[in-house]
């Protein structure tokens, strides 16, 4: 028996439809360090922090770093990003405190989930939906590759998601936010 187990990988890309690499825009804050595949958010003033977990915190989820900072880029660095359009969805992986919650078959088209920041580099979504930025877009079979009838093979699964209209119904491709 295979399973998934949580934080396993990050999200990644798999319709790019208008994101854009931008390599030399958007400058660090000087306190964020970054890995790889990390989420994040465009402030006001065009610098890169973490993404936000959810529609209270401030701002979103704009992009995906394509670098690995050990240190902090400071507020003269240029970190690249994938900017994503409204169009981008990723896969994620689904995370709950009980790995039986954390199944696609569970989840419904059109629900907007947080997100969880699991370690550098890699990030998922939840199965709350209270403030959820990130927009379940499609739901894949509840079997991998292989063929599985056991129901742990479906803990921790796989759902496709993006980012243009989060639970408040306001566009946050369009606008920075601090």
């Amino acid at each position: 028996m295979a399973t998934f187990t949580a934080d396993m990988f990050n999200m990644a890309v798999v319709v790019p439809g208008s994101s854009r690499i931008v390599p030399n825009t958007y400058k660090g804050d000087g306190s964020t360090t970054f890995a790889k595949g990390d989420l994040c958010r465009i402030t006001t003033s065009g610098q890169i922090k973490d993404a936000a977990t959810d529609s209270d915190t401030a701002g979103a989820c704009h992009g995906m770093v394509l670098g690995t900072w050990a240190t902090a880029p400071t507020t003269s660095q240029f970190v690249p990003i994938l900017r994503f359009g409204a169009d981008t969805v990723l896969v994620a992986q689904i995370y709950a405190a009980s790995a039986g919650d954390a199944e696609p078959q569970d989840l419904a088209v059109g629900t907007h989930l947080t997100l969880r920041n699991g370690s550098a580099g890699i990030w998922c979504v939840t199965v709350t939906t209270t403030k959820g930025i990130a927009t379940v877009v499609d739901i894949p079979g509840n079997q991998k590759w292989f063929h599985s009838d056991y129901d742990l093979d479906k803990d921790y699964g796989l759902v496709y998601v993006k980012f243009d209209t989060p639970a408040t119904g306001v566009a946050i491709q369009s606008a920075y936010t601090a």
